[in-house]
């Protein structure tokens, strides 16, 4: 670390070993700021009950990040500390057991006590751990980043007890996200006070696309100046040597789309199946041939949807590794993009966007039209973008599509120039520039920060909705 580099704390509950698409911006941070001026410090929970696991992340990280695992009083952190001391009473002879049924308990009272998010319970052995950190290590300025959408409290504590400059990062929206469906009108009033607390007390707020920073601009306008787009994107360091080492596809003989990701709610695997079934109907020798390969998860829902013919035609794969992903991506005959046409969903981009368009493979894209999204995949090589649902309409496309990219010759696509901006670093950078702009602006004294000598944290709970 140079004489120059100043300490940022980023605080993300979920870090490697947890795996998933959220995982991946984070760890992007950490690897990276340390080039642009700010070396990392990560504060994330310390439980292994996460569904997506994937320790194979772990070696990405760099050796002089120090990594701060914190476990609260969350049900994944809660329930390995009591299967010990439960184990005694219940006389079974292994502790795994309990503590798969103490943490579906857990879970359930949690619920039951109206918690908006389990994690919420992470937040104040996070906040000790924070300032202690922000005191040892004199830390210059705090990144959180959410979903879960309470990691912000830590940010708006560490502000508010030692003055740090803090940028919230929303990876999602969070009160117009098409997944926006609390539990009660007391949960309603309290995430709507979150958001409003964090945009008004953070010194800057940045989004994953330019809708989402906009729809912030315009609902908080005394807050203008103060939101930032920096995308998600794709590590070169995944993609080989050089983006123009592509695999060669091993679904030949098959017109096979690769889905990476998840399907639920409005983000539904039902209009290319549909799709594809109508095309099936034109060309019955295309039965056996056409597929749609899904690597991630389906939800209870879109699983019970399904009909018998659609299952025929969806190769289920479950989660992968990361590495496993991203091969799959590289290898594939052709990938599907998709995100809701809908006001929540015009609001996100899928995680993989920028994976898919560095896999250098043909990306058929059903994404809301005039969004920045399109726009980005329309510029780009080997990329069909279209804007209908209804099956019939899709159908067509996607059988010129197989015919142009998967059928026709494979026409060689190099997106290496297109894509340089949503390198990993390059974005890394685009964080160091805001983290440099607040904080110079908070020793020349340009604002004040908020009740700094008498903290007052957010509050939760019943009192949140008073």
């Amino acid at each position: 670390m140079t004489p120059s580099t100043r300490r940022v704390l980023l605080v993300a509950y979920h870090f490697p070993p947890m795996g998933g698409s959220g995982v991946q911006r984070p760890l992007g941070f950490a690897r990276y700021l340390a080039q642009c001026g700010w070396q990392p410090i990560v504060l994330c929970a310390a439980h292994r009950r996460y569904p997506l696991m994937d320790a194979s992340l772990c070696s990405a990280i760099p050796a002089d990040v120090h990594v701060e695992r914190v476990a609260g009083l969350e049900p994944g952190a809660l329930a390995p500390r009591l299967a010990p001391v439960l184990k005694g009473f219940t006389g079974r002879a292994a502790s795994s057991d309990v503590e798969d049924r103490l943490y579906w308990r857990l879970g359930r009272l949690t619920e039951w006590l109206g918690v908006p998010e389990p994690e919420m319970l992470w937040v104040n052995a996070a906040r000790r751990a924070a300032i202690r950190l922000a005191r040892e290590r004199d830390i210059h300025a705090v990144v959180t980043s959410g979903p879960p959408f309470s990691v912000h409290l830590v940010g708006d504590w560490l502000k508010r007890r030692l003055g740090l400059s803090w940028v919230a990062d929303f990876r999602d929206p969070l009160t117009r996200n098409f997944t926006y469906s609390p539990r009660s009108r007391r949960q309603d009033r309290f995430w709507r006070r979150l958001e409003r607390d964090v945009v008004n007390g953070a010194d800057f707020v940045v989004a994953t696309c330019p809708e989402n920073a906009s729809d912030l601009s315009d609902r908080y306008p005394q807050r203008a100046g103060r939101f930032a787009t920096v995308t998600n994107g794709f590590d070169p360091a995944d993609f080989g040597t050089s983006e123009r080492d592509v695999a060669s596809p091993e679904s030949e003989g098959r017109l096979t789309l690769t889905h990476v990701g998840a399907f639920y709610r409005q983000q539904s695997v039902q209009p290319i199946l549909g799709a594809m079934q109508a095309i099936i109907e034109k060309r019955p020798e295309w039965r056996g041939c056409l597929q749609l390969e899904v690597i991630g998860s389906l939800s209870r829902q879109e699983w019970e949807r399904l009909q018998p013919d659609q299952r025929r035609l969806l190769v289920f794969r479950g989660f992968a590794p990361h590495a496993e992903a991203v091969a799959a991506m590289r290898s594939a005959a052709a990938l599907y993009l998709t995100a809701p046409d809908c006001e929540g969903g015009r609001l996100c981009i899928p995680g993989k966007t920028f994976e898919y368009l560095a896999s250098n493979r043909p990306i058929f894209a059903s994404v809301p039209a005039g969004t920045w999204l399109a726009g980005v995949l329309a510029k780009s090589t080997g990329v069909r973008v279209v804007h209908e649902r209804e099956p019939g309409d899709l159908a067509h496309h996607l059988e010129s599509f197989l015919n142009e990219w998967v059928i026709g010759p494979q026409w060689p696509i190099d997106r290496h120039a297109e894509i340089q901006g949503f390198r990993r670093d390059h974005l890394a950078g685009a964080l160091a520039d805001v983290l440099n702009e607040w904080t110079s602006r908070a020793q020349r004294g340009a604002f004040h920060c908020r009740d700094r000598a008498l903290p007052r944290p957010i509050r939760t709970g019943a009192a949140a909705g008073a």
